[in-house]
C-alpha cells in the first residue's frame, strides 16, 4: 500500500515538474523573441519579397524589389497585375517558398508595411479577426528596415484597395441573398 502511494506521488510530481518546465521554456522562448523584435531583426520564417535576411538583418533583394515596385505602381495607377505575374513567371521567378507568384501573394504584397520600412511583429494571433491587419499590440519599429516603396506611395495604394473593397461588397451581398432567397423559394415549394 506504501508503495502505491509513493509511486502515485512521484508520477504526480514529475508531472508537476514537467509542466513547470514547458512553462518556463515557453516563456523564455516568448521573452529571446521579443527581445529579437525589438531590435529589428528578423525572428524566423520566410522574409517578404523583395527581401533577403543576412545574420537576421533585412537586407533589399533588388531583383526582387524592382518587381514589388512595378507591383505597387501598377495598383497606383489602377492596372491589372496580369503581366508582371506573366513575367515573373516566364523569367523563373517564384515566391519565397518556390511557388508562383500569384494574385494572393501580390493581395499580401501590397498590405504589408515593410516595404516602407516598418518592422511589426506580433508575438500572439489577435483573436479579433479585424485586429489581424492592423495588430494593434505588436511591436512597430519605424525605419528598421530598407525601404523599397516611400510610405505616400504606400498610403495611397492602401486607399485605392479599400475603396475597391467598397465598391464589392453589395456585388457580393447581392450574390448572397439572390442565393438564400433561391433555396428559400426552393424549400417553400418542396
Amino acid at each position: 500500500m506504501i508503495w502505491v502511494l509513493f509511486r502515485s506521488w512521484t508520477f504526480h510530481n514529475t508531472i508537476t515538474i514537467m509542466r513547470y518546465y514547458i512553462d518556463n521554456l515557453a516563456a523564455e522562448t516568448r521573452k529571446g523573441l521579443k527581445e529579437t523584435a525589438l531590435k529589428g531583426l528578423h525572428n524566423g520564417g520566410c522574409p517578404p519579397f523583395g527581401y533577403d535576411v543576412v545574420n537576421q538583418q533585412y537586407v533589399i533583394n533588388e531583383l526582387e524589389a524592382e518587381y514589388v515596385r512595378k507591383i505597387f505602381n501598377a495598383a497606383l495607377n489602377r492596372r491589372g497585375y496580369k503581366d508582371i505575374i506573366q513575367e515573373l513567371s516566364e523569367m523563373g521567378i517564384t515566391g519565397k517558398r518556390g511557388k508562383p507568384i500569384k494574385y494572393t501573394q501580390i493581395y499580401e504584397m501590397l498590405r504589408n508595411k515593410k516595404y516602407t520600412g516598418v518592422y511589426v511583429y506580433s508575438l500572439k494571433q489577435e483573436k479579433n479577426r479585424a485586429d489581424r491587419r492592423t495588430k494593434p499590440n505588436a511591436i512597430r519599429i519605424e525605419n528598421a528596415l530598407p525601404i523599397i516603396i516611400d510610405k505616400a506611395q504606400f498610403e495611397e495604394v492602401q486607399k485605392i484597395m479599400n475603396e475597391r473593397n467598397q465598391e464589392r461588397k453589395p456585388d457580393i451581398y447581392a450574390a448572397v441573398l439572390y442565393i438564400v432567397n433561391a433555396v428559400l423559394k426552393c424549400m417553400v415549394w418542396s
